[in-house]
Parts: C-alpha cells; structure tokens; sequence
C-alpha cells in the first residue's frame, strides 16, 4: 500500500482536486511531506526532509523504533526503497506489480 502526505492545501481536499504530481517529480518535494509503503510486514516512509522510517511491524506495530540504517535491515530498506521509487508515480498496469519476493509474506 502507498501512503502519502502533504501540505494541508493538497491533502485536505476531499474530493482531492489539488494540483496532481508531474511524472517528472522524482522522489520526495514540497508538495508531498512523506511518501511510503506498507507491507505485511513493514512501514518504510521518506520525508521530504530526507529522513528515513522503517518500522518492523511484526516486532513493533506500535512504531516505536525506527529501525532504519540498522545493518540487520540494510537489504530490505533497499528493497523498500526502489518499490517505493516505482510506485511514486506510476501508473496503470506498473502500479500493480508484484513485490519482490524478499518482501512478500510467507
């Protein structure tokens, strides 16, 4: 799942009528705060202040400790990273591919 937030004038439209993202809108900008994504199994989230989430869901639902850079996470947080680059904007068919195996659940 994707889970994005912004500034109060683009989320806070019901009807979501705010200014929509260009494709060439790379990554994390003014107009959205926080991008992330939720697995079974974890909440990675970037912020457009380039700090960096993850948290274990099955360890830490209550999202306490954010585990980011830890070495023991270094390959899922990269894995977490690069669905989340291909889902910032894509869109038909792209938008449903499968997650990476590594990230799937058992």
């Amino acid at each position: 799942m994707l889970t994005e937030t912004g500034p109060r004038g683009v989320v806070a439209d019901v009807d979501e009528s705010a200014p929509g993202l260009k494709p060439q809108d790379p990554g994390p900008d003014a107009l959205r705060y926080s991008t992330g994504i939720r697995t079974a199994h974890y909440l990675y989230v970037e912020h457009a202040s380039n700090e960096v989430e993850l948290y274990d869901m099955d360890v830490d639902p209550g999202q306490l400790t954010n585990v980011a850079g830890r070495r023991a996470y270094a390959a899922d947080q990269r894995a977490l990273a690069r669905v989340l680059d291909r889902m910032r904007n894509c869109r038909g068919r792209s938008c449903s591919a499968p997650m990476p195996r590594a990230l799937q659940s058992p």
